[in-house]
């Protein structure tokens, strides 16, 4: 709990005096948040519990799944927030139990992953998965291992609703920005 603290007392000063926070340390904060209900409750496999992130990260939404992996392979999963994951994604290295950790940044978007020149139509949207094979309250979340997802099969779905829409509905230099993932 007291790392927890000191890290939002060290986000929350950072935030205020400048926004140089670097994305991996907000992603290792969202994941406390995401996982928090997780040290507090049993968990069940297949439910998505969303976390609170506090009032100074307000309009950035994180939520987490735990699911073992060889039915995330097998199943898939539809309908985790905007991302469809279909049938056969696999985690590399192979762990019999994963969490999958959303992160939809909101209006904080352009501040975190700011593109000059550019207007954001939707807020960045992200997908880590970590190892939970062994995740309990005794466990601290941040010795988990992150995974790499992969499709194999099919490809992941992103949904974005609610885009902004340009005035006059000009699209002329509309481009997509994929931020630290690989795409085959």
């Amino acid at each position: 709990m007291f790392s927890f603290l000191l890290t939002f007392l060290l986000l929350k000063s950072t935030l205020i005096n400048s926004q140089s926070l670097t994305t991996r340390v907000l992603d290792s904060v969202l994941q406390e948040h995401a996982f928090a209900p997780f040290l507090r409750h049993r968990v069940v496999t297949g439910v998505v519990y969303d976390a609170n992130v506090g009032p100074e990260l307000t309009g950035i939404k994180v939520s987490a799944l735990r699911l073992r992996s060889g039915a995330l392979s097998r199943k898939g999963y539809v309908g985790f927030k905007e991302f469809d994951i279909p049938v056969g994604v696999v985690v590399t290295p192979y762990v019999g139990r994963v969490v999958l950790v959303y992160q939809n940044m909101g209006n904080w978007s352009s501040v975190y992953y700011g593109l000059k020149g550019y207007v954001f139509l939707s807020p960045v949207v992200g997908l880590l998965a970590y190892n939970a094979t062994f995740l309990s309250p005794e466990k601290s979340p941040e010795k988990l291992l992150e995974l790499e997802v992969r499709a194999v099969e099919e490809p992941m779905v992103v949904k974005f609703g609610g885009l902004k829409v340009l005035r006059n509905g000009h699209m002329k230099n509309k481009k997509d920005a994929y931020f630290n993932c690989t795409l085959s």
